[in-house]
């Protein structure tokens, strides 16, 4: 599999065959932008130098990186919250500079024909910086992050059709920097419904061993 370089902030998701869908979250509150509804945890990292593994709303991100290349040495001080683990999340990052090379994230070990949700927690450290977004060389979106550091979260949902992803992190315009990601796991509309009916029967066995 071919890893494209260019001086930008894009995330392609290489090696996934599919017309997924892109969603941005437009959110300073990193807690409430990260959405954990959907499915098991299968993979996150706290990304740069530094980083400690942390839970923020309630994923929990290891410091595993070496499936990621690139400039580990982003810094990012906006965060003014009293939460020490936001902190350290958002304060450690991978930087792709307006004159440097992309950020390289490798995910192994997807099963072909299984849904997944990527989420991309990034920061804006320029005014005016916007990010190009790709899947597969296509499925693009288009991020603009406005004045100031702006935190975001961008995900991408789609049906993987082989074992790897790779996310390459360009620049548009500005400095940005990556600063986690998180892979999770989008259930079977009938296993989701299995859950609920196991739920309902833990509940009636529950009511009758109290009577």
């Amino acid at each position: 599999m071919r890893v494209l370089q260019a001086v930008g902030v894009v995330c392609l998701l290489a090696g996934v065959a599919n017309a997924g869908t892109w969603t941005v979250v437009d959110n300073n509150d990193l807690v409430a932008g990260l959405d954990t509804s959907f499915g098991p945890l299968f993979k996150a990292s706290n990304l740069g130098n530094g980083g400690s593994a942390v839970t923020v709303g309630g994923i929990a991100y290891d410091t595993a990186t070496a499936n990621v290349t690139g400039d580990a040495s982003g810094t990012y001080a906006a965060y003014g919250g009293s939460d020490p683990n936001v902190a350290n999340l958002l304060s450690h990052s991978m930087k792709v500079s307006q004159w440097g090379v992309g950020s390289d994230i490798t995910i192994s070990g997807l099963t072909p024909g299984l849904d997944y949700k990527v989420q991309l927690v990034l920061l804006g450290a320029w005014n005016g910086c916007s990010a190009n977004l790709y899947v597969d060389a296509a499925n693009y979106k288009y991020v603009y992050f406005g004045n100031g550091t702006v935190e975001k979260v961008a995900s991408y949902t789609f049906t993987a059709t082989d074992g790897d992803v790779v996310m390459n992190n360009w620049r548009n315009s500005g400095d940005y920097y990556v600063s986690a990601y998180a892979v999770h796991v989008i259930p079977e509309p009938a296993t989701m419904s299995l859950l609920g009916v196991g739920g309902i029967g833990m509940m009636v066995a529950r009511r009758k061993a109290r009577s």
